[in-house]
């Protein structure tokens, strides 16, 4: 389990092919170690190897379909929360590290003190989606400001924004998707990608 608040952006530094998965080697200088569970762009993986200022995690082919991981090219910048433990506080929201969906960018732009960013999200989840409501785009958690027809608008912090890899998307983007655990509770019968 994870809080949706990323402790660190780390960068990714090799990217190798193992059959029809992806070994990604990421920059960071958190201390995690090989068998750790951690979320990269809120996508639950588990370290599989450590050497000095780097951790690898494997990607499964099945993940890089149904997530933004596969287009992660060397130089890009990662969310990085390592697994929540028992004594932490939880900030933010419980997030598992299982994608429901992606998403697009449709528009980020300022607001007075914040910024506001819509993203449409496939019709199978927008169930799901209720104002105030938690969601958690690329592993970080947010609220949602306001629901449309295609999608969702959530209102970002300069903080949030400066501080996760937010700051590199674009119109067009895609963000991993993941449905509040309360919301799948109150209504079960969510969705998933089908890999």
């Amino acid at each position: 389990m994870f809080t949706g608040i990323i402790r660190e952006m780390g960068r990714v530094v090799e990217k190798k092919y193992n059959g029809g998965n992806v070994v990604l080697g990421i920059k960071t200088t958190d201390e995690l170690d090989v068998a750790d569970s951690v979320a990269i762009n809120g996508v639950c993986l588990t370290v599989v190897d450590k050497r000095a200022d780097r951790v690898y995690v494997e990607v499964m082919s099945a993940t890089l379909r149904c997530t933004n991981l596969g287009e992660l090219r060397v130089g890009d910048e990662v969310n990085i929360e390592p697994a929540l433990r028992l004594s932490d506080r939880v900030s933010g929201h419980l997030v598992s590290g299982h994608v429901d969906g992606v998403g697009r960018i449709m528009y980020l732009r300022r607001r007075y003190g914040y910024y506001e960013m819509k993203v449409k999200i496939d019709a199978s989840l927008m169930q799901y989606m209720v104002p105030r409501g938690s969601i958690a785009m690329d592993g970080i958690s947010l609220t949602i400001a306001g629901v449309k027809q295609d999608g969702v608008i959530v209102n970002i912090t300069p903080y949030t924004l400066e501080n996760t890899n937010l700051k590199h998307r674009r119109v067009g983007d895609k963000v991993n998707i993941e449905v509040d655990v309360l919301a799948k509770l109150v209504k079960p019968d969510v969705k998933r990608i089908q890999v």
